[in-house]
């Protein structure tokens, strides 16, 4: 299944409805923002990887993403082939995600 948030709190209630097994969460959203939403999410579903896309990610540091539930961190400006690689990698497909 896949979904599609509009803020935080959308996020939530439908990761909590469709029980993915990856969260591509922008950090900058409005209302409740990724910050707030991903530690949220964690503990409601421990297992679910999250990846933060933002333009924001040096501002982050290295211990902080871990520490509110974050897997990874992608910048906007490596582009969706960056995501894709990084979902690969956290999910362990080998095979090309892009391909139908």
């Amino acid at each position: 299944m896949c979904g599609e948030a509009a803020d935080g709190a959308d996020a939530i209630e439908k990761a909590t409805t469709l029980k993915p097994d990856f969260i591509l969460l922008d950090l900058a959203m409005p209302g409740m923002n990724g910050m707030e939403a991903a530690p949220i999410l964690k503990r409601l579903m421990p297992t679910v990887l999250i990846v933060a896309f933002t333009m924001y990610g040096e501002l982050l540091g290295r211990s902080l993403p871990s520490t509110i539930g974050i897997d990874a961190v992608v910048d906007k400006l490596a582009g969706i082939e960056k995501v894709m690689e990084c979902a690969r990698n956290l999910l362990g497909v080998a095979t090309n995600l892009t391909s139908g």
